[in-house]
Parts: C-alpha cells; structure tokens; sequence
C-alpha cells in the first residue's frame, strides 16, 4: 500500500480514508482500526484518529464511545433525506438554468456513454455518473449553490454504492436525460431526471430493507 508522506499527513489521511470510505472499499458499518491504518500507510496512530473524527463531521463515519470508528451506515429515512436534498439541488439547476448546461461537456458525456455501452465497467459508470449530475449544478454558476451540493455529494457517491444492481436501468435513464436535454427539451429533461432520481432512491431504499432483513 503507498506510504504517506510526511507533510500535512492528518489531510493526507482525510483523503485517503474519505476516498476508502465513499468508494466503499471501507463496507458501510465496517469498523476501522486506527492503528492498523496507521501502520499501513507508515504514520503514527494520532494523525489518522484525527482524520477520522473529521470524517465524522462529515457524516461519513461514525464514532461509537468507547468502542471505536465505524464507516457510515444510513437509515431509511437518512436516505430520503439526502435524496430529498439531492433532488431540491438538480431539478432546481434543471428547471432555472436549463439554458446555461455546457453542451460541448454534454457531449462528452454522450461519447463516454457510447464508449461505456462497448465495453462496460463500473468506474466508467461511476464517472459518467458523476459528471452528468456535476454538470447540472454547474451550469447555474453560482458558487454558493454548488459549494451546499458538494457538501452532500460524498453522501450522495456513497449511498450509489449501497445498490449496485442498478447500473444497466441509470445507465437507461441517464441516457434519456442527455438526449432530451441535447433536443433542448427541457419539460421532457426535467420528467426524466424526476423519474430518475426517484427510481434510484427508491431503488436504494430496496436495498437497504434487503440488508436489514438479512442481518
């Protein structure tokens, strides 16, 4: 594993752990030992306790007193909320700046979609996924509106990986929306980001009942 170097190691470590974290490398609900952190990436224990209990500001861990650290799990209802955030954010940015989305980047996307329908991965998707919803927020250009969007976005990145089973049917709707908004429709672009984000919520939700059922 690569050693961290020995400047600003504590944001270092935020970065490495947030990234195990959302990309679910570290399983929701897996304890994380700081010690064993530490000695793997060749740093002492204090540095990686204090990334993590800045992780647990972010919502993405969680610290149990007297036992230890936890990777984020969500409940039912936390997941309704972020979506609810999740929507409040994108179907605004569609509804008020549908004319202002980067045409030349959505068309990137096209090409990536195309490339992901030949030969298809989960890190393609992911990015894909990632940069279709990013360029709905950014085409509002307002700092403020995009900096409360990032401080979900982790969460949102998170909870994607909670369902895997999912990828054919948002790759599907991801599709719809990038050719309505390429015909300028944006009444239709708006029905299809709804519907897209409400499947992948409900989706989710699926999954977590799944898990509970099973634990």
């Amino acid at each position: 594993m690569m050693k961290i170097m020995k400047k600003s190691i504590t944001d270092q470590m935020f970065s490495v752990l947030k990234e195990e974290i959302v990309r679910q490398r570290i399983k929701a609900g897996e304890q994380i030992n700081p010690r064993q952190i530490a000695e793997e990436h060749g740093v002492s224990v204090m540095p990686v306790r204090d990334a993590l209990t800045r992780l647990a500001s972010f919502g993405l861990v969680t610290i149990r007193p007297r036992v230890g650290f936890f990777a984020r799990e969500f409940t039912p209802t936390e997941v309704r909320e972020i979506f609810e955030v999740r929507r409040l954010h994108e179907m605004y940015c569609m509804e008020r700046y549908f004319h202002q989305i980067d045409i030349a980047q959505l068309e990137q996307i096209a090409e990536a979609m195309d490339s992901f329908e030949s030969n298809p991965s989960r890190e393609a998707f992911d990015s894909i996924d990632e940069a279709l919803h990013d360029l709905l927020i950014a085409a509002s250009q307002n700092r403020f509106l995009m900096e409360t969007y990032n401080h979900v976005k982790d969460l949102i990145i998170l909870i994607r990986h909670l369902d895997l089973g999912r990828i054919d049917y948002s790759h599907a709707e991801h599709r719809q929306i990038v050719d309505a908004i390429r015909k300028g429709d944006k009444a239709l672009s708006l029905t299809y980001l709804k519907q897209h984000l409400d499947s992948v919520r409900d989706s989710t939700l699926d999954s977590i009942t799944v898990e509970e059922s099973l634990a």
